[in-house]
């Protein structure tokens, strides 16, 4: 128990020391998954990204707004049911 502890003590510290560092990996993250919907090889790992936890977890990560979360998730919907359609 006090090992849990002290390690979850560590990994509080490590993220409030490198939490902008850790903001620009979430960010990243999201960025690369945006450009993976347009390559056939990934789609399918980007809709269990976006319409995941996958998603929602590097968002609060990277403090987007839920606003801002909800007109990403809009558009990716958009754009994979305009690829259906074609």
């Amino acid at each position: 128990m006090i090992a849990h502890a002290i390690r979850n003590e560590r990994v509080r510290n490590f993220i409030s020391k490198d939490r902008g560092k850790i903001a620009a990996l979430a960010e990243a993250i999201i960025l690369q998954s945006i450009e993976d919907l347009f390559d056939d090889r990934y789609k399918e790992d980007c809709k269990i990204f976006f319409f995941g936890e996958g998603f929602r977890t590097c968002a609060e990560i990277a403090k987007m707004k839920t606003i801002e979360q909800m007109k990403l998730l809009n558009l990716v919907s958009k754009y994979l049911t305009k690829r259906l359609e074609e």
